[in-house]
């Protein structure tokens, strides 16, 4: 099934999207396919207003979560329900007022895409396969 996700400043958790519509929220998501989506005019609105509204997802593949509740009735496959681990090595992040991409936590190089992707409780994200930009 294919998301976008984000992380909800107001009840702490991931929120799941699809076709425009939240499916639910999760303390941790697992996604393959992983391409990072940020709206430029979104982050411009940031920087303009100093106030964060959502404008960052990561798009990809749904492939589990932990600790799911669905929105509004909607919910999601059972198989996607699992939380499914694969041992991302590298830290991803996105901050609008330093960054105008994801990047690479550790090097600050753009992401533009993540074979695999781990979005945890606390709010940390781990990639594997990255492709950089460059």
């Amino acid at each position: 099934m294919k998301v976008k996700v984000y992380f909800n400043l107001h009840n702490h958790k991931w929120s799941i999207k699809s076709n425009g519509k939240v499916l639910g929220h999760a303390d941790q998501v697992t996604m393959i396919n992983v391409k990072p989506s940020v709206s430029q005019a979104g982050r411009q609105r940031v920087l303009a207003e100093k106030r964060k509204n959502v404008h960052a997802y990561l798009v990809g593949d749904l492939v589990g979560t932990s600790e799911f509740t669905p929105f509004r009735g909607r919910d999601i496959s059972q198989a996607a329900k699992k939380n499914m681990a694969f041992f991302a090595q590298d830290e991803i992040t996105y901050n609008p007022y330093k960054y105008d991409r994801f990047v690479q936590k550790e090097t600050g190089i753009g992401i533009e895409f993540a074979g695999g992707v781990e979005l945890k409780k606390d709010r940390r994200v781990f990639a594997t396969n990255l492709v950089l930009q460059g």
